[in-house]
């Protein structure tokens, strides 16, 4: 007999508030209901606030890999020269993605497990005297690795040496989960999901676009690092830059990820991602982004502490634990110790 609730811990698509779940189940509506086209305007203006932009947002029925076939089609030509910054799985599929579409889509290697050096975009934007670049492309919070990249620093380089090249930054698993405003950054085109930090159902992708990106739409020409062996530790080794939306363990030179997933889901009804692309069998990720709060948090770091015991993997102990103090002395900071006192 099932009993409890399962915790699902995969970083997308995330589980569904009760409220979301009830909207569902709301009868279908005309396309000219005024109720429908208020609530597709409110929806507009409340994303652009979310992702800091005043310009256009186009909206699509498509999950991530639609809203960036829409941005490539949409901006270049067969043969234009774009830039994507490899900062994981998500990265490398959007390089090829554009590899297919017929772009000369080029791949600046990075350090995997931490912000990528600016020094080789800076050596292309500054040689590239014809300006034969037409954009640069970056995924924000990488899904694959829990690594999440400065928006600042693409966008510092192509203001410090004159470079006209649009700026593309893959939103999907960071919009709704840390802070982005598209229009501080100079960001031309924002694709994003809303089976994510949105809490929706798989179906949602759109993109921000800004002047600079619509026109370059009308001259388109498309139709329109190190690691302990046998010990488990954080893929990002940087804490700066450690995703607040999902965190990628790796298990370095472990196969039991597969068994792992396994056997905390069978005991403890808890549902955790596999590694993706070169972290496949290595690694595990845990989201904590969308209708996730605390005490799901440590109830899912226990359970993988649990089913790491159990099949023996090597890691540190006492992670669960360390998670409560953190959290404990964060709500003592912001005065909840006072609040509950006060009751």
């Amino acid at each position: 007999m099932k009993t409890g609730t399962q915790l699902f811990a995969c970083p997308g698509p995330t589980n569904y508030p009760s409220d979301v779940l009830q909207a569902l189940a709301h009868e279908a509506s005309d396309l000219g209901d005024p109720d429908l086209v208020a609530a597709f305007t409110r929806s507009q203006r409340r994303l652009k606030q979310l992702v800091g932009t005043d310009e256009a947002l186009l909206m699509y029925t498509s999950s991530r890999h639609g809203a960036w076939h829409a941005a490539l089609t949409n901006l270049f030509s067969p043969g234009d020269c774009v830039v994507f910054i490899h900062s994981g799985f998500h990265a490398q599929a959007w390089y090829e993605s554009a590899g297919e579409l017929g772009l000369e889509a080029r791949l600046l290697g990075t350090a995997p497990r931490t912000e990528f050096d600016p020094q080789g975009l800076a050596d292309l934007l500054r040689t590239d005297l014809g300006h034969c670049i037409k954009a640069v492309c970056l995924v924000h919070n990488e899904a694959a690795t829990g690594v999440v990249q400065d928006l600042s620093t693409v966008r510092n380089l192509l203001d410090e040496y004159g470079h006209p090249a649009l700026y593309l930054v893959d939103a999907v698993s960071s919009m709704g989960c840390m802070p982005i405003n598209a229009a501080r950054f100079g960001v031309d085109v924002l694709p994003g999901t809303g089976q994510k930090g949105l809490m929706l159902p798989v179906g949602m992708g759109f993109n921000t676009v800004s002047d600079k990106a619509m026109q370059a739409h009308r001259r388109a020409g498309f139709t329109k690092g190190w690691s302990i062996p046998g010990q488990l530790s954080l893929y990002c080794q940087s804490r700066t830059h450690a995703s607040n939306s999902v965190s990628a363990m790796y298990l370095h030179e472990q196969q039991g990820v597969r068994a792992l997933k396994s056997l905390v889901r069978r005991h403890f009804d808890v549902v955790v991602a596999t590694g993706l692309g070169e972290l496949e069998g290595c690694s595990f990720r845990i989201r904590h982004m969308g209708d996730f709060n605390a005490s799901m948090v440590f109830s899912v770091i226990a359970s993988v502490e649990a089913g790491m015991a159990l099949l023996g993997i090597k890691f540190r102990k006492g992670a669960a634990q360390i998670a409560v103090d953190r959290f404990t002395a964060e709500a003592q900071a912001a005065g909840i110790q006072e609040e509950a006192a006060g009751c």
